[in-house]
């Protein structure tokens, strides 16, 4: 004879439902959070940067009682860069600084490394939008030239730069001058040329104006 199951409905009834949003979710690993902040971090070590500053620059939030978590991620993705050869560091004033390998590469050809901003991509069409400022201007400058490789450069009033200018023969010659005011609208510097104890003022556009270490 077959046998027979009972089953307490009533029982099942009120047996209570798992709440999907009161059940306590499985926390993601150092290594789940990691990935998701490391396209961030890359593009934070394209500078030179402090370690106090890649925790703030990240400011990513962990959940309660994994405030922790945050330093093993860090911690977690510096020794990974560190081990494949990807990142540099230095001590400067006591302070360590860590920057990618290949962006120490680019930086060390550049005229102006504080001036000149160089991009992963070399393409710039992949470059952010430049920031608005009254007291400085920039120009794109897309190939590898004798300033250093594809790069944004940034002229601000009271730096001194190298002008290309053309004599009244066309034939062009380089002095250096000082950034007095910036015209956005027409992308142009107002630059005081020394010659001597003399000097003279001209509005240059900024693709004949160039990053220099000299002085006049």
């Amino acid at each position: 004879m077959p046998r027979q199951l009972s089953l307490d409905f009533e029982s099942l009834e009120n047996r209570p439902t798992p709440n999907p949003q009161t059940e306590p979710r499985p926390q993601p690993s150092v290594a789940e959070v990691a990935e998701s902040v490391r396209p961030k971090l890359l593009e934070i070590l394209k500078q030179p940067t402090e370690r106090s500053e890649i925790y703030d620059q990240l400011d990513f939030d962990p959940p309660p009682g994994k405030q922790e978590q945050s330093t093993d991620v860090v911690e977690h993705l510096l020794q990974e860069l560190s081990d494949a050869d990807r990142i540099v560091t230095y001590t400067e004033e006591g302070r360590m600084h860590y920057v990618l390998a290949d962006a120490t590469a680019k930086q060390t050809s550049l005229i102006r490394p504080d001036r000149q901003i160089v991009f992963e991509d070399d393409d710039p069409a992949y470059w952010p939008e430049p920031a608005y400022d009254d007291n400085s201007i920039t120009v794109d400058r897309p190939r590898h030239d004798i300033d250093g490789p594809p790069h944004r450069f940034v002229i601000h009033c009271a730096d001194f730069v190298e002008i290309l200018l053309s004599s009244h023969a066309s034939s062009d010659y380089l002095r250096i001058g000082e950034a007095l005011e910036i015209d956005h609208l027409t992308t142009r510097v107002l630059v005081r040329i020394y010659d001597d104890d003399d000097y003279e003022e001209l509005w240059i556009p900024v693709e004949q104006i160039f990053p220099t270490v000299d002085e006049p």
